[in-house]
């Protein structure tokens, strides 16, 4: 199964990086700490990632949502640690 980053992980999930962060902190998405990048990021097996969706809560709508969302990107998650990057996010300046 494919390797997915925080950024991958999240947008299959159709939540926050934050959000995927903090499951694996709290050990409610299985994710192993691995070289990335920009130095140590957590990664998530996909049939993990798919796993904890279904576990993570009786909110129907949430998590049809949440399903749907991970079965219309999940065709192109197709990465592995080598080949994974992401983009550096630019700060948002209001004037």
């Amino acid at each position: 199964t494919a390797a997915l980053g925080l950024a991958e992980a999240a947008d299959l999930a159709g939540c926050s990086r934050d959000t995927i962060r903090r499951a694996a902190q709290k050990g409610e998405l299985k994710a192993e700490m691995g070289p990335g990048v920009r130095g140590p990021q957590w990664w998530i097996q996909e049939s993990d990632l798919r796993e904890w969706l279904e576990n993570r809560d009786s909110d129907a709508e949430h998590s049809s949502a949440a399903q749907q969302s991970y079965a219309e990107h999940s065709s192109s998650a197709q990465h592995s640690y080598a080949e994974h990057s992401t983009a550096p996010r630019q700060a948002q300046h209001s004037s």
